[in-house]
């Protein structure tokens, strides 16, 4: 009679021929290429879990294939490593889309009712192929941006003012950014009733904030992230009073132009404030990992420190009465090293997947096909790290790489390769308010205070890769001191007037050349 080990084996052996034999015949010799790995279904959902977006890489790198087809247990996944077929793909705007996606957020992460959903996620997908056109005047450079950069800029004046008064602080870098960052956003975003000025509504959104992404996996979330959803129901309550008592009527534009889409759209108070704090998260979810790390670079290494530095000193002006004035909004035209070292950020330390739905079959650069009920994986760490678009420095972090004048044969690049918020028809609406946010951080963390860390050097923190973040968290905690520079008074204030903003995505440079 055969052995437990041989009968285990003979099992093994069969299971892993009926999975090969399984993906043979699912998978359409038109599609790209599959990569199957040693474990059939297993191997790839390893690597994904654990290696995140090195996995992609690595695929890559062994490879180099332009797109491949990662088989998974009831879905095909293509990843696309190509810049070339993700602007293809981008033109494929019904059939291959991003509103579906957008729609399972709304239903598994903020839960809007039966009824809400019907309306925000009908056949023609009107309500979420719209929103970004209606809203974004709120965010993009005129009347909208010029308000929320002013509204920032006071927040970020009262806290160093509060950091003075103190005769400094110490405090973990990353959650001190991520706090003044969230109350930046929300102050500007909701004027002067702001909800989450109340320390439980903003201890609500740090809870969510946390559960979110097993909220959005949707396994045993009221147990898994009971913490999470309570604060999503805390943030609820508090939206529901502000759009009620119309709060919202004294907010930004773009708070203002959100709500009108909601109510054409015959939201219910319920619904429009479950849907607002799906826009906190977009507003602020990856916006404080980007300072995080803006920052870190600035102080860590002293050639970013002193050019950067050098360049924002040069807008302070010395009044009569010895106040430092700095006008923040002179940074978008007279600071183009600080602009770079944000945009090197956002590709050296990306982690954002932008991802597709596939409607129907379709049939990408008449050579690859797309399946119904496929997802399109386009991860920004495989676009950003390929030396065929960055040159032989791609791995390495050059804050002067998108300066036109510094640009060499090891640095050239496409401008469209750089998708830190997005690329084609679905770009970040929210991409000047958030550039012009940390960018201002970043100035005044040069030019108003010393910052050192505790341990005695800069060391970079290990990366945790979560899902939904366009940056990476820190690990590790990374306590400073936060020291004002003495002898000093300052005047921050924000004069911008104009139209302009901060230009540093293919689509915005393109509009500003016509």
């Amino acid at each position: 009679m055969p052995s437990t080990f041989v009968l285990s084996v003979v099992a093994i052996a069969i299971t892993y021929a009926v999975a090969r034999v399984a993906l043979s015949i699912t998978h359409d010799a038109r599609e790209p290429k599959a990569v199957i790995g040693n474990i059939p279904f297993l191997s790839n959902l390893y690597g994904m879990l654990v290696h995140k977006d090195n996995y992609y890489i690595r695929i890559r790198n062994e490879t180099q294939l332009p797109i491949y087809t990662l088989k998974l247990p009831g879905v095909p996944l293509y990843v696309i490593n190509s810049l070339h077929l993700i602007q293809r793909v981008d033109r494929h705007i019904t059939t291959v889309d991003f509103a579906p996606l957008q729609a399972q957020m709304c239903r598994k992460a903020i839960c809007v009712s039966k009824d809400g959903m019907d309306r925000i996620s009908a056949s023609d997908n009107s309500y979420l192929r719209s929103f970004p056109r209606t809203a974004a005047p709120g965010a993009m450079p005129g009347p909208g941006l010029n308000a929320l950069g002013k509204a920032v800029v006071k927040t970020f004046a009262d806290t160093f003012d509060r950091v003075e008064s103190r005769g400094g602080i110490t405090v973990d870098l990353f959650e001190w950014v991520r706090r003044e960052t969230f109350c930046a956003s929300t102050n500007a975003l909701y004027g002067p009733h702001n909800p989450f000025r109340d320390p439980k509504i903003e201890k609500a959104w740090f809870d969510d904030e946390k559960g979110l992404p097993t909220i959005f996996i949707g396994i045993l979330p009221n147990i898994l992230a009971r913490r999470g959803v309570k604060g999503r129901e805390t943030m609820v309550s508090a939206l529901m009073k502000y759009f009620q008592e119309d709060r919202h009527l004294e907010g930004s534009m773009f708070i203002q132009l959100g709500q009108k889409h909601n109510e054409s759209f015959g939201l219910s108070l319920e619904d429009r404030a479950r849907v607002e704090v799906g826009q906190v998260a977009a507003a602020t979810f990856s916006t404080a990992p980007a300072a995080f790390w803006a920052v870190w670079q600035i102080l860590a290494d002293p050639v970013v420190f002193e050019d950067c530095r050098q360049e924002v000193s040069q807008l302070v002006q010395t009044d009569a009465d010895g106040t430092n004035t700095i006008d923040l909004a002179r940074i978008r035209a007279e600071c183009p090293i600080l602009i770079s070292t944000l945009q090197e950020v956002f590709r050296f330390h990306g982690t954002s997947i932008a991802l597709r739905l596939v409607q129907e079959d379709t049939l990408v650069d008449n050579q690859y096909l797309l399946k119904k009920g496929g997802v399109v994986f386009m991860p920004n760490a495989v676009i950003h790290s390929d030396k065929s678009l960055w040159g032989l420095t791609a791995g390495e972090f050059n804050h002067r790489r998108f300066l036109r004048a510094a640009r060499s044969e090891s640095t050239k690049h496409p401008v469209a390769a750089f998708r830190g918020f997005g690329g084609g028809h679905i770009l970040c609406p929210g991409r000047h308010f958030a550039s012009t946010e940390i960018l201002s951080l970043m100035a005044l963390m040069l030019v108003r205070v010393d910052v050192l860390p505790v341990a005695g050097k800069w060391t970079e923190p290990k990366k945790d890769l979560v899902v939904g973040r366009a940056l990476p968290i820190p690990k590790s905690h990374l306590d400073v001191k936060i020291v004002p520079k003495p002898g000093r008074k300052w005047r921050i204030i924000y004069s911008a007037e104009d139209g302009s903003g901060v230009n540093i995505v293919a689509e915005d440079l393109l509009d500003k050349a016509s």
